[in-house]
C-alpha cells in the first residue's frame, strides 16, 4: 500500500494553520498533528485486537521491520517510557517476560511483541526501519564497489 502524503496534507486543513503564512510552516504543523492522530488511532486500534490479531500483527511487523527476536533494557525502557533500573524490577518480577542473560548481571533478553502496547512502541519500529534502509544502502554500496574493493586488496 503506498500512501500519498502530499495528497493527505492537501485534504487535512486545520483551522489552526490558517493564519500560518510559510507553506513549509503548514506541511510541517500539519504532520505534527498528523502524527498524533496516527498515534491514537493506534493505540484505538490496538485495544480492539484479538490474541490472534495480535500475533499476526507482531509477525509481520517482526518480518518487515526486522525486529529482533528480543530486546534490550535500553530499548525495552525507551518503548515502556520508564527507567532502565525499573524494566530491570518488571523482568525480575515477572511483569515482563525476560530472560536474564547472567544470573546477577542486570542484563535480559526481553520478548518484544509484549511491548506493542506501549507508546513507544511505534518509535521503536520506526528505528528498525531505518536501521534497515542503512543496512540495505551499505549492502548495495558494498556489492556495487566489490570490483573496487577487491582490486584495491590486490594491489597490497
Amino acid at each position: 500500500m503506498v500512501i500519498n502524503m502530499t495528497a493527505i496534507l492537501e485534504q487535512f486543513n486545520p483551522v489552526e494553520v490558517e493564519n500560518v503564512r510559510s507553506e513549509a510552516a503548514k506541511e510541517f504543523i500539519k504532520l505534527m498533528m498528523l502524527q498524533e492522530e496516527i498515534e491514537i488511532q493506534i493505540k484505538s486500534r490496538f485495544q480492539v485486537l484479538t490474541e490472534e490479531d495480535k500475533e499476526e500483527s507482531f509477525d509481520t511487523i517482526k518480518k518487515i521491520f526486522s525486529i529482533p527476536d528480543s530486546v534490550t533494557v535500553k530499548d525495552a525502557a525507551k518503548i515502556i517510557g520508564v527507567t532502565p533500573q525499573r524494566v530491570r524490577g518488571l523482568c525480575a518480577s515477572g511483569i515482563l517476560d525476560a530472560t536474564q542473560t547472567m544470573e546477577g548481571s542486570g542484563k535480559w533478553r526481553i520478548e518484544p511483541k509484549q511491548l506493542m502496547k506501549y507508546p513507544g512502541w511505534a518509535k521503536f519500529v520506526e528505528e528498525r526501519a531505518k536501521l534497515g534502509v542503512q543496512s540495505r544502502n551499505i549492502a548495495r554500496f558494498m556489492n556495487d564497489n566489490l570490483d573496487i574493493l577487491n582490486e584495491d586488496n590486490n594491489e597490497e
